[in-house]
This record gives structure tokens, C-alpha cells and sequence, in this order.
């Protein structure tokens, strides 16, 4: 497969999965339950300020919500966010939830603003490659309170390689991925298909999934610490805790 390039209908792609997320990747409480419960653990139980970048329908928002935290949940597609908003009304915690539409990449945070930063389930790898990737984790790290952490879930390679093709059930359709690998790069190129019963979209893009090594290269340079737990319920992926220094940045 070709690298991705030319005029691909991504935004489209994304906007249809966002709709479709729950069939994607429908919703487990446990699992869920049990990785706030992993990252609090290693970094601080009280209630604070957090973000959850590119939050989707928002289920890490919800759990941290639920537990007294007041949490902005930033993402592209708009109706992630309108479930996002639902859910928190539905579970009594919209007080505590506040929702942005945004681009990451442009998005503005407000600094020294937030105890914890969520990057889970691979959003981070969607910056596309190593300059953009830093440039997300500077932002993200700025936003940080003094003592305070970014979790961030990449895939690991080494854990559970990555099949060459994926296949996905969706409600009234279903998603193809097609993936070649650049260990040089360490990115993923990926071709995928999305089909619903109203259209069909194409599209191609690119993940950057950094090793152990690159990860604690990308913390350095933003101004933050890598520790990477031993232990995450996820069989494909693997959880850094990048800690930003205690005293005045």
C-alpha cells in the first residue's frame, strides 16, 4: 500500500465513524472503571481540574466526572461531543463536564490550568508524526499545573504487533483498515473504508506510534517525565504517566 497522500476524504471518515463510535468500540464501564482507576492511582485521588483531549464520546470524561472531578473534554467531531454532553446529563455529572470543539492541534488550552491531561486510547498517535506529536505533548504540558501528569496510551508494537488488516463491525455497516508499518518512522499508514447504509468514504492517513524510547525522547523535550506503568488492561497498548516538575515552570 502507497503512503498516504493526495485528497482523501478524512474529515468525512471521522465524522461518520464519530457517529458510529459506540458499534466501533462499544462501551465497557469495567474497563473503563478500571483505567482511571490505574492512572489515579499513580498520580494524585483528589478531585481536580482535568482535560481529555480528543475525548470522543467522552467515557474517561464521564468516569472522572462521576468521581468529582471537573473535566473539558476537546475533540473534532461534534457529535461525540453532543453524546458526551447527553451521557453527563443522563448520569447528573453535566455540571462538572465541559465540552470544546475543537482541533487539538489548534486548540487553545489554558495554561498551568489542569492536575491531569488524558490522552488515551491512541489519540496521541493521530498528530501524525514526530514533529506534530511534540508539538501536542508542549501544549498539553503547558496546560499542566505544577506536580501534575498526562496519561498517555500508545499502541506497543512489541506488546501485540499490528495486524496488516482490520475488519469492524458498525451499526448498518462496517470499517476496513488496510496498515503498512515504517519502523524507521515509527508510523502506522493506514487505508480505510468506511461503509453505512447511506455512503461509503475512503480514506487514508497516517499514526504515529512511538516506542518506549521515543516516548520518554518526546516527554524530555516538553519539559516532562516518562514513567510507563507496569501494568494496563489493554493487550495492545501500553500507559505512560509524563509528570511535569513540582515546583514553578
Amino acid at each position: 500500500m502507497d503512503a498516504c497522500t493526495g485528497d482523501c476524504a478524512t474529515a468525512v471518515y471521522f465524522d461518520r465513524l464519530g457517529a458510529a463510535y459506540d458499534g466501533y468500540r462499544p462501551p465497557d464501564p469495567q474497563l473503563t472503571a478500571t483505567e482511571i482507576d490505574l492512572v489515579l492511582a499513580a498520580t494524585d485521588h483528589r478531585p481536580g481540574h482535568a482535560a481529555d483531549l480528543m475525548c470522543g464520546p467522552g467515557r474517561h470524561t464521564l468516569e472522572l466526572a462521576a468521581r468529582g472531578w471537573t473535566v473539558t473534554g476537546v475533540d473534532r467531531i461534534e457529535p461525540s461531543l453532543a453524546t458526551l454532553r447527553d451521557r453527563a446529563r443522563a448520569a447528573g455529572v453535566d455540571g462538572r463536564v465541559h465540552t470544546v470543539h475543537g482541533d487539538v492541534a489548534a486548540t487553545e488550552l489554558p495554561a498551568a490550568a489542569y492536575r491531569l491531561v488524558l490522552l488515551l486510547g491512541n489519540s496521541f498517535g493521530f498528530a501524525a508524526d514526530r514533529p506534530a506529536s511534540l508539538a501536542l505533548l508542549r501544549r498539553a504540558a503547558a496546560s499542566l499545573a505544577p506536580g501534575g501528569a498526562v496519561a498517555l496510551e500508545v499502541f506497543d508494537r512489541d506488546r501485540a504487533p499490528r495486524p496488516a488488516r482490520k475488519e469492524h463491525r458498525l451499526p448498518g455497516g462496517g470499517l476496513t483498515k488496510t496498515i503498512s508499518w515504517d519502523a524507521a518512522t515509527e508510523t502506522e499508514h493506514v487505508y480505510a473504508v468506511i461503509t453505512l447504509a447511506e455512503a461509503e468514504v475512503r480514506t487514508c492517513y497516517r499514526q504515529f506510534l512511538p516506542g518506549a524510547a521515543s516516548v520518554a525522547d518526546l516527554a524530555r523535550a516538553a519539559g516532562l517525565t516518562a514513567l510507563r506503568l507496569p501494568i494496563w488492561p489493554s493487550a495492545d497498548a501500553a500507559l505512560y504517566l509524563l509528570r511535569a516538575p513540582a515546583g514553578a515552570r
